[in-house]
């Protein structure tokens, strides 16, 4: 039996508009909170995260024509639990009652992921995607629609450098302590990661990437071997602020490009800078933010190299490969180690003082740099 187009084109028109609902949508009626396996969606409409949309991929198992089971829908707030579950009964006995009676049931499933709110401050997404992989069973279909911005541990971004983490450092952090999502033998579908709404600052690009690849990271490790990113933006506005959720801090980098043969400038007074006398960050939450981008593009080109060279003022002993100069260049290779770039791509160099004759504050903050130079 193949399901009606007329119904498909009905129920795929629901599912393409926002799973929030409009002030003038009518409540949903009230649903149990046992999960029924087959489709687990984690979705709430929270605050510093835009109206959830639902990837197609809900749109698809609804409307298939194989043997839909149960939906449960997932809340996603600081403390995620089940909104609904609800599960297909085949009662009618001929075709076209068999298909308004499937027709009517995708009805009510989006109606209800539609009708979920968040109920608890702050936001755990690691937590609704573990209780909708547990929900879904065995061959099911799992979607986690959110920002991806969690702010409860174990995965509370506003700590301070675990969103510069490797994806791999977090997976295995996750794995010690037994926190990872069972996705094993089930499809994963991670829609709107990344995307965020105010009062919560937009991650630039480069972040952007960087929470689609943890979280897709995540879903992998937890043994999902179909693991799919919804290529949809969603760019639109919270519904609510309430419960309140606390803004996650994401410096603002500097602008870099990273391509074969790239040479790359961080001078000490941009967000690659350094404490005085010292080869620590001044602010290491931007220099990390900044050097995303070089490590991205040396985690998808295994055979690209980038050599560090730092240089300093004109003060002291002009020494090659040692100092201060020596210990910046390492500093900027070992960020780009933690942010999953092999160690085989990295090499640090001293190259003692800068190139720019003199001394003065205006030469000397030219002359303290540290230069990446990519190849390929």
């Amino acid at each position: 039996m193949r399901f009606s187009s007329a119904g498909r084109a009905l129920l795929a028109a629901a599912l393409l508009a926002t799973v929030a609902a409009c002030a003038e949508d009518k409540p949903a009626p009230s649903c149990p909170t046992q999960a029924q396996p087959g489709l687990a969606v984690a979705v709430g409409a929270r605050a510093n995260s835009p109206q959830p949309a639902l990837p197609k991929q809900v749109e698809d198992y609804l409307t298939s024509d194989g043997n839909v089971k149960g939906v449960t829908v997932v809340r996603v707030d600081g403390a995620p639990s089940i909104a609904c579950g609800l599960s297909f009964q085949a009662k009618a006995k001929n075709d076209t009652a068999k298909k308004q009676e499937k027709h009517d049931f995708g009805q009510l499933a989006v109606a209800q992921m539609r009708a979920v709110r968040s109920e608890r401050p702050e936001a755990d997404p690691l937590g609704a995607l573990t209780l909708a992989a547990d929900s879904a069973g065995p061959g099911g279909l799992v979607v986690l629609a959110d920002s991806g911005l969690q702010t409860k541990a174990p995965l509370d971004f506003r700590t301070e450098a675990l969103l510069f983490l490797s994806p791999d450092k977090i997976v295995e952090q996750l794995r010690a302590s037994n926190l990872l999502p069972d996705t094993a033998g089930k499809r994963v579908v991670l829609s709107g990661i990344g995307y965020a709404a105010d009062p919560q600052k937009q991650p630039h690009p480069g972040l952007q990437r960087r929470l689609v690849a943890i979280w897709t990271a995540i879903a992998k490790a937890g043994g999902s071997t179909d693991v799919q990113v919804a290529e949809q933006a969603n760019t639109g506005a919270a519904l609510t602020d309430k419960p309140a959720v606390s803004p996650v801090a994401l410096p603002e980098p500097d602008p870099v490009t990273a391509a074969c043969g790239s040479v790359i400038e961080l001078p000490d007074g941009g967000a690659v800078g350094f404490q005085p006398d010292q080869a620590v960050y001044r602010e290491p939450a931007r220099a990390r933010s900044t050097l995303v981008t070089v490590a991205e593009f040396l985690d998808e080109n295994p055979a690209a190299d980038a050599s560090a060279t730092g240089t300093i003022a004109h003060y002291g002993a002009d020494v090659k490969d040692a100092g201060l100069a020596l210990d910046r260049a390492r500093t900027v290779t070992g960020t780009l180690r933690e942010l999953g770039v092999s160690p085989d791509q990295l090499t640090a160099h001293g190259g003692g003082w800068g190139p720019y004759e003199g001394t003065g504050d205006a030469v000397d903050q030219r002359n303290r740099r540290v230069v990446l130079q990519i190849s390929c």
